[in-house]
C-alpha cells in the first residue's frame, strides 16, 4: 500500500490546482447575482458571500437571515466556491429567517452545499442531516435533508397536515466537494435536480400547507439531524423554476439563449415522458455550437451522459465518465458529480475500473473512511485483473490486516482475494486464504461452510480427487452447517469420486428417472374382421373384429 501513496501526494496537488482553476470568479457571480434578483417570483436570496452573521436578503423584501447557534457559538468560514470569499461552515448552528408567506400553489429552492459528514446532533442515534427548511417540512413547508449520510442521497419533502411526501433523489452528493441541488413543485409534480440535472420526480397535487414557522439553513429539529457542511447560497421563488432555468443557476450564469434553453427543456421532457436516447440527443444537438462556454459545454456532456445511464452498458458508461472526470477543464462541482458516479460504482464488483483512476481515489481527501475501503479493495481487483500480481496481494493484505475485527468485511476480502487469486492460477495460495475463513470458529456457520466448498472446487480443478473428497466430506465437521451445503458437498465428492476413477463426472442413470416395465397382460385376445365370435380369439383363431 505504501507504493500506492507516492503517487497520493502528486494527485492532490494536481487536484488543489485544479479546483482553484474552476472556481467562479468574483465578477461572473455578480453578474449572475444581479440577474436572478430580478428572475420572477424571487422571493428570498441569501448570498453568505461575507463572514457576517446576519447575512441581508437580496430578493424583492428586506428580510435578513440570522446566524443561530449557543451562545459561545462562532461562526466558522472556510474558502468558498467564489474566488476570494467564504462560506460559512454548519453543524448543530444554522442560519433563520421569518417565515416565507408563499402566495402561489408551487415553490422551488436552490442551494449549494458542501457536506463533509454527519453531525453531532443526531435524531435517535440514526444519521441523518438537514440542509435547509421552510417550516418543519413535515406538518407544513417544505424541507431538504439527507437520510443517507454514507451515499449522501438528498431528499425534498413537503409538509402535508399529518406527515410529509418524500422525493429521494437517484443522484448522490459527492463529500466534501461543492453540490447544488434544485427542488421545484408546480402544483401537481415535485421534482429534485443535483447540479442542474434532473434526478427524480413523483405526483403531488397539494394542497400546499403553508410554513408555520421560520426559515432556516442548517441543523432546524423537526426530528432531523444535522450534517457538518459549508453553505453558499439559497433562493426560494414562488412558483416552479424550468429546467432550462435550474440548469442556468447550476451554471451561475444567467442568460442563455432561448435555442438552448429550449433544448434542454425538450430533453426534460423526454425524460419525464421516458424517452432517455431522445433526450440525451437533443442535448448533444447542442454541442455542435462551437461558440458555447466551457462550462455550459461541459454541463451538457455529463447530463447527456447521465440520462443514457441505462442506454449502456455499464463498464462503457464508466469509462466515459472517467473520460470526462480527468479533463481539467471540467467545472468543480461536476467533477464531484462524475466523482460520485465513480464511487458507486466501486461498490459494483461486476463493473471494471482502471487502476490509474483508483490509486487517486483511496486517499483523495473527499472521501469517507468507508469509500476509501471500498475504493481500495476495488484498486486490488483492478490490479489483479490487470495481471499486477504483487500490487494487488499487497493492498488485499493491508485491508485484511485492517479488517481484523470486522468479520463481515475480512470474509468479503478473503473470498475477493482468493477468487483474484484463482483467476491468476495461484491455486495454493487461494486455498490458503479459505482455510483462514474454515479455521476461524469466530465465522458466521454459512461463510465457514462456503469456504469448505470453495476449497474442495479449487483442489477439484487441479485434479486433486483425493484433498477435494477430503474437504467436501470435511464440512460436516462445521456445527449446525446448512443441509443445502451437505447436499452440495455429497453432489461434489461423488464427482470427485467418479473421476478419481476415471469415468464421467455424473453417471447419467443416477440422475434418470426410468419409467417401470409395463406389466406381463394376464390374458391376449386376438381379433379380426374376417373371424368369429365362436373362435377362441386365438392367434389362428380370432373372433370378430370389435370395431363395430
Amino acid at each position: 500500500m505504501m507504493k500506492i501513496k507516492s503517487n497520493i501526494a502528486s494527485f492532490l496537488v494536481l487536484m488543489s490546482l485544479m479546483a482553484s482553476a474552476t472556481q467562479i470568479s468574483q465578477t461572473q457571480w455578480q453578474k449572475y447575482a444581479d440577474n436572478l434578483k430580478n428572475e420572477p417570483g424571487l422571493i428570498r436570496f441569501y448570498s453568505f458571500k461575507s463572514a457576517d452573521k446576519e447575512q441581508p436578503n437580496l430578493g424583492t423584501s428586506g428580510v435578513n437571515m440570522k446566524f443561530a447557534g449557543s451562545k459561545t457559538a462562532s461562526m466558522k468560514t472556510e474558502p468558498g466556491r467564489i474566488e476570494g470569499l467564504l462560506a460559512p461552515v454548519l453543524d448543530a448552528e444554522s442560519f433563520r429567517a421569518p417565515t416565507i408567506v408563499e402566495s402561489n400553489n408551487a415553490v422551488s429552492v436552490s442551494l449549494w452545499v458542501k457536506p463533509i459528514g454527519a453531525g453531532v446532533k443526531q435524531n435517535g442515534g440514526s444519521e441523518n442531516g438537514m440542509i435547509a427548511s421552510s417550516g418543519s417540512g413535515y406538518y407544513d413547508g417544505w424541507r431538504i435533508a439527507i437520510y443517507d449520510m454514507e451515499k449522501l442521497i438528498p431528499s425534498f419533502e413537503i409538509g402535508r397536515g399529518k406527515n410529509s411526501i418524500r422525493l429521494i433523489s437517484k443522484e448522490s452528493l459527492c463529500r466534501a466537494s461543492w453540490n447544488h441541488i434544485a427542488a421545484t413543485w408546480d402544483g401537481s409534480l415535485m421534482k429534485i435536480y443535483v447540479n442542474g440535472i434532473f434526478a427524480g420526480s413523483t405526483a403531488f397535487s397539494g394542497p400546499y400547507q403553508a410554513a408555520k414557522s421560520s426559515l432556516c439553513v442548517g441543523f432546524c429539529g423537526f426530528g432531523v439531524g444535522s450534517m457538518n457542511m459549508e453553505l453558499d447560497e439559497i433562493a426560494v421563488f414562488n412558483g416552479s423554476l424550468s429546467p432550462a432555468k435550474v440548469m442556468e443557476i447550476s451554471l451561475t450564469w444567467i442568460g442563455y439563449s432561448e435555442e438552448i434553453k429550449t433544448a434542454v427543456n425538450r430533453s426534460h421532457d423526454f425524460v419525464l415522458n421516458d424517452k432517455p436516447g431522445l433526450a440525451s440527443e437533443e442535448l448533444k444537438k447542442l454541442l455542435s455550437d462551437n461558440i458555447l462556454d466551457p462550462e455550459l459545454i461541459s454541463w451538457l456532456k455529463v447530463a447527456a451522459l447521465q440520462i443514457a445511464v441505462n442506454e449502456k452498458s455499464p463498464n462503457e458508461w464508466i469509462n466515459q465518465c472517467i473520460e470526462l472526470w480527468e479533463r481539467p477543464s471540467m467545472p468543480a462541482h461536476l467533477k464531484g458529480k462524475l466523482l460520485a458516479c465513480i464511487l458507486d460504482c466501486c461498490r459494483n464488483e461486476s463493473v471494471f475500473l482502471p487502476s490509474r483512476i483508483l490509486e487517486v481515489l483511496p486517499s483523495a481527501v473527499n472521501l469517507s473512511e468507508e469509500d476509501k475501503f471500498i475504493c481500495a479493495g476495488a484498486l486490488a481487483r483492478s490490479y489483479a485483473l490487470e495481471n499486477q500480481e504483487e500490487k494487488s496481494h499487497k493492498v488485499f493484505e493491508y485491508l485484511i490486516g485492517l479488517s481484523a475485527d470486522d468479520l463481515v468485511k475480512l470474509a468479503g476480502l478473503r473470498f475477493q482475494f482468493a477468487q483474484s487469486l484463482r483467476s491468476m492460477g495461484k491455486n495454493a495460495e487461494a486455498c490458503e486464504q479459505y482455510n483462514h475463513l474454515i479455521n476461524n470458529n469466530k465465522m458466521p456457520v454459512s461463510v465457514r461452510s462456503i469456504a469448505v466448498l470453495s476449497l474442495a472446487k479449487t483442489l477439484q480443478s487441479e485434479k486433486k480427487y483425493d484433498e477435494a473428497i477430503q474437504a467436501y466430506n470435511s464440512i460436516q465437521s462445521i456445527e449446525d452447517f446448512y443441509l443445502h451445503h451437505k447436499f452440495e458437498a455429497e453432489a461434489g465428492r461423488k464427482i470427485c469420486e467418479n473421476l478419481k476413477a476415471g469415468k464421467e463426472p455424473r453417471d447419467p442413470e443416477e440422475f434418470r428417472d426410468r419409467l417401470a416395465s409395463l406389466p406381463q397382460p394376464a390374458i391376449t385376445l386376438f381379433v379380426s374382421p374376417k373371424g368369429s365370435d365362436e373362435n377362441p380369439g386365438t392367434f389362428k383363431k380370432h373372433l370378430y373384429s370389435i370395431s363395430k
